[in-house]
């Protein structure tokens, strides 16, 4: 090639066959021009592979002394081969950009919100990053919050490490033809090796270009720490990030280069890298970039903020996710604001925006007087100044992983205010034309056991009664019956102490104490005005039925039983159901026997009730035949089991298996042929009874005037 160009010749045009060192030509400038006419003409391809050609030939030819005056490229040839060499590969760049952004967008469609409300994007917690472009040249945008994984981590890491090999060898003919590297060259070095993982050489790299004399650009710096960031490096990414965090319209780094334009880029660096504190455990420096951010008056928006509390509701980190709900509770000073705004990352951050500013810039949030009594760090998230509406299943999220919380103090805390955020905002608060609902009975449910989880009798009913509310909202229950009927329904049996609040029960069974606290509580409700309901005192019968010895039980239980009509309560079918496993528990069958036939009987209310007795449910004939299986009575059990399917309930599959053993044991074919074939169709629906719950009668009791007739 050099003797064609010699002649003015350029390309391959002309000739045959010859060698690599005849197409080269040894003057440099008529090369130029052959090679800034690739270039305009689209043949990049052509250009790079001709000029590295050259540079190769001629460090041959050098023997390690750089490059033959002949083969000495000038500025401008380098600078166009460094961009064409960094656009080529910002095209592959971008390629695999274009296929992890179509995977996360097919993982995260947005879910249609309920009637009436805005809609939000279900809560993917992916990308803490405000911005979402790429970095180009040293002028585009840093991406920072994308996620790779897999196959896609390990083909960036291959395009990386091409990269940067291409880089280094640019910069080495650099040297070689006497020039130094340009600070584009080592920004878009930082950035291969950022994409490689290799930390190492990002910190040499960083170092390189400041000896040279290049002064780092936001880009190249952003890079830098980003690389160690994504390593896990999170102290050292710290050191390098909290420089830049200079306020807006100051001098960014070295006094040289201003942050405005790549706020966005920053604010994603410093949210990203408080997710990743907070993830990884790093308790100490989470509350010191929080520090940072409030003595600047920054905020990270509502997208960083929900990511962030939904890694320290995963970490366990339940002081800091309790100070994220409550500064979202209070972004805005007021969520009632007219009409709403969306905004520009609503829906992937889960949220939308209400309203205009209502606070002024840099506000920080109030001090929490329950952080010295929970031992939680003071206040370090600061509310934004416009309203924002959290999507229900971040919500949901955080208080599910409060009830898994060990503290049960700093669970319930947590639960609460995250259940008057959801409150607030499911109730179409600050949403034109949005129709007002409540929270979900899920929502209550758990909100009921971190109350349960400390004994907080007082919120714990408050949260039953909000829960009974609920149950009575729901469209099956409006032609449920309150006392049952034999089959139960979903909804009664949320509010039975067999079942939905069995828990709630449970934790009252610790020891007699418990159970009065309890009863006190009640009480205490009653004169104050509050609701009391059946459920409630329902649940303190059962567990007062529970926690004493049996004799001691049935008595206590029965005068107990005498108060719901002193209350203005009727009993239901659980109160006479815990009498009746009051009774199962000291084995007095006859009484059983008898309170089942006065739930039977249909009969008018007697003294000191405000109605008849409830019908038997599942749980009834449960205990029944629980009675009978201790008594050894196979023929009271047979009797038992056929009134219980006479009525349409099949009762426990345990149940039906104890009485079958019973039956085989004294020989009662007849008895035994019964069982089988209930035990049959029970199994055949699925080992349940008709009530569709695995849950069982359990401790408890009481006695009522009828038990104590009998």
């Amino acid at each position: 090639m050099v003797s064609r160009l010699d002649r003015g010749g350029g390309g391959e045009r002309g000739g045959a066959r010859v060698s690599q060192r005849s197409r080269l030509s040894p003057k440099m400038e008529n090369f130029k021009r052959c090679f800034v006419m690739w270039l305009s003409e689209g043949k990049d391809k052509m250009a790079m592979d001709y000029f590295r050609a050259m540079m190769l030939e001629g460090l041959q030819l050098g023997e390690g002394k750089g490059l033959p005056p002949e083969y000495r490229p000038d500025g401008q040839m380098l600078d166009e081969y460094f961009r064409t060499l960094a656009r080529s590969y910002r095209m592959q760049e971008a390629a695999l950009y274009d296929g992890v952004d179509a995977d996360a967008q097919r993982a995260s469609t947005p879910r249609a919100g309920p009637p009436g409300s805005t809609p939000t994007a279900g809560a993917s917690g992916s990308s803490s990053s405000s911005g979402s472009g790429r970095d180009g040249g040293g002028r585009g945008s840093i991406r920072v919050g994308t996620r790779w994984t897999g196959p896609a981590r390990e083909s960036l890491s291959a395009w990386a490490k091409a990269y940067g090999a291409e880089l280094e060898q640019a910069m080495a003919w650099c040297r070689a033809a006497g020039h130094s590297p340009s600070a584009p060259m080592y920004a878009q070095l930082l950035r291969a090796y950022r994409r490689s993982q290799d930390v190492e050489h990002v910190d040499s790299t960083l170092a390189s270009m400041q000896a040279h004399g290049h002064v780092p650009t936001f880009p190249a710096r952003l890079n830098a720490l980003m690389a160690h960031l994504e390593s896990g490096r999170l102290p050292s990414a710290w050191a390098q990030l909290k420089p830049l965090m200079g306020k807006a319209g100051s001098g960014g780094v070295d006094g040289t280069v201003g942050v405005d334009p790549h706020t966005e880029q920053l604010r994603g660096a410093v949210a990203s890298l408080l997710r990743r504190a907070i993830s990884a455990g790093e308790r100490d420096l989470a509350a010191e970039v929080q520090a940072e951010l409030v003595s600047r008056g920054t905020d990270l928006g509502p997208k960083a903020m929900i990511d962030c509390l939904m890694a320290a509701a995963h970490a366990g980190n339940t002081a800091l996710a309790r100070m994220y709900v409550e500064a979202l509770g209070s972004s805005g000073g007021s969520s009632s604001s007219g009409g709403s705004s969306s905004s520009g990352n609503a829906e992937s951050a889960a949220i939308t925006v209400e309203g205009e500013a209502v606070k002024e810039d840099g506000e920080a949030s109030e001090a929490d007087p329950t952080a010295e009594a929970t031992g939680a760090a003071p206040p370090l998230v600061r509310p934004l100044n416009y309203a924002v509406r959290v999507d229900e299943s971040v919500v949901m999220m955080v208080m599910r992983s409060a009830a898994r919380h060990a503290h049960a103090a700093e669970a319930q805390s947590l639960a609460q205010a995250a259940f008057a955020l959801l409150e607030r905002d499911v109730s179409g608060s600050g949403q034109a034309g949005a129709s007002a609902r409540a929270p979900s009975i899920e929502a209550v449910q758990l909100l009921l056991q971190a109350h349960i989880r400390v004994r907080d009798w007082r919120s714990a009913f408050a949260s039953v009664h909000r829960l009974q509310t609920a149950v009575e909202a729901l469209p099956s229950s409006a032609a449920a019956r309150s006392d049952g009927g034999s089959v139960r329904s979903p909804s009664q049996r949320l509010l039975s102490p067999f079942h939905g609040l069995r828990p709630m029960c449970e934790a009252m069974m610790g020891d007699e104490a418990t159970v009065a606290s309890a009863y006190d509580e009640l009480t205490r409700r009653h004169a104050d005005g509050a609701p009391v309901t059946t459920p409630m005192l329902n649940v303190v019968l059962r567990a007062l039925a529970g926690v004493a010895a049996p004799e001691q039980a049935v008595e206590a239980a029965g005068r107990l039983f005498e108060e719901y009509g002193s209350a203005g309560l009727a009993q239901d079918a659980d109160s006479y159901n815990a009498v009746i496993e009051a009774c199962v528990r000291a084995n007095k069958l006859a009484a059983v026997q008898s309170l089942v036939g006065v739930m039977n009987s249909g009969g008018e209310a007697s003294p000191g009730q405000l109605a008849g007795p409830p019908p038997p449910n599942s749980d009834t004939w449960d205990a029944v035949m629980r009675a009978h299986v201790a008594a050894g009575d196979a023929d009271g059990l047979s009797l038992a089991l056929r009134d219980a399917l006479a009525q349409g309930v099949a009762p426990r599959t345990a149940t039906l298996r104890e009485g079958l053993r019973l039956a085989a044991e004294q020989g009662h074919r007849g008895a035994e042929a019964v069982f089988r074939g209930a035990l049959q169709g029970a199994e055949a629906r699925g080992g349940r009874g008709s009530w569709g719950h695995s849950w069982g009668g359990g401790g408890g009791g009481g006695n009522n005037k009828h038990a104590a007739a009998a």
